[in-house]
């Protein structure tokens, strides 16, 4: 293989070139973006003449080079991995994050739609994740669920993910919550008890846990 350095490398072997897209390919890609399977897959880029694709190598491609030095669906993969390898992320937080790094809709879908394949992303692991997470901060069912329906999570997920914990553990989790809350007072009168149980249902407990808690703590 021999390698030319100009502004970038360029790979030139007896089967291929591999190089940075310039202004020069602008005919190729204009046939490209206007195949048949191009705009059935993954959209119409709405490039309707060699100029078009001119200004969309100069507007799109050609600045990501120069700022990043690879290829977007290189870059748009490791900046993904980058996220997911700190946490479980959902599809549409992903997606929101990415696109925060003007890369286009129709390419981070196609990357996610790879990752989900992969089984590198998975709303199921963020959303048992998530619930594992807010459980260890004390939070209830409804807050909970309330949190990852803002996310965008499918509603089944969240109600699997929900009912897998049993009513004697949210108990628990409302009973801890509630001991910190008190500390050394124990005094549960009747405005206590109103301001104890708006307390847990902020904190996303549902009426029955907060009952049941409240009735628990007063028989101790």
């Amino acid at each position: 293989m021999r390698e030319k350095y100009n502004k970038y490398k360029i790979f030139d072997t007896e089967r291929l070139i591999l190089k940075a897209t310039s202004e020069n390919d602008s005919k190729f890609l204009f046939q490209l973006l206007n195949a048949e399977n191009w705009i059935k897959y993954i959209g119409d880029k709405n490039i309707n003449s060699i100029d078009d694709a001119k200004v969309y190598v100069n507007t799109k491609i050609v600045p990501q080079q120069k700022s990043h030095g690879y290829s977007v669906y290189t870059l748009i993969r490791k900046k993904a991995m980058d996220y997911l390898s700190r946490r479980e992320h959902s599809r549409y937080e992903l997606y929101q994050k990415l696109s925060k790094h003007n890369f286009e809709r129709v390419l981070i879908n196609e990357q996610l739609e790879k990752l989900a394949n992969e089984n590198l992303l998975s709303d199921q692991r963020y959303v048992e994740a998530f619930v594992d997470s807010r459980k260890r901060n004390g939070k209830g069912p409804v807050k909970i669920s309330a949190e990852l329906l803002e996310r965008r999570v499918d509603e089944q997920l969240i109600y699997n993910s929900i009912n897998q914990v049993d009513d004697d553990e949210w108990l628990g989790i409302a009973k801890t919550v509630l001991e910190k809350k008190l500390g050394n007072n124990q005094q549960l009168d009747y405005d206590n008890q109103l301001k104890l149980m708006k307390f847990l249902s902020n904190r996303g407990f549902t009426m029955d846990q907060i009952k049941t808690t409240v009735e628990r703590f007063k028989k101790e």
